[in-house]
């Protein structure tokens, strides 16, 4: 696995101490944690998983807009449907 290096050129200077000692491990935090989730999602059901990813997408900003966006557009045309 490559190791991030830090040396005091490339860190900014307004870092704090602990974001300097955790961006050294950074890549291997993010690789376990993709690894964590992958088994995990290995070892459930499909339809638990699917769930889990359709809960996981509407609950993020840009998803939930989109949806909003569209509910609106459909509720406007339901509503020209009906008035004459």
């Amino acid at each position: 696995m490559k190791e991030l290096k830090l040396d005091e050129e490339t860190a900014p200077s307004n870092w704090m101490e602990w974001e300097k000692q955790y961006y050294v491990n950074y890549d291997s935090d993010i690789f376990e944690a993709v690894g964590l989730l992958q088994s995990l999602l290995m070892n459930t059901r499909p339809c638990l998983a699917l769930g889990m990813l359709a809960l996981f997408m509407l609950s993020m900003t840009m998803s939930t807009s989109v949806v909003v966006f569209y509910v609106i557009e459909l509720a406007k045309g339901t509503i020209a449907g009906i008035h004459f």
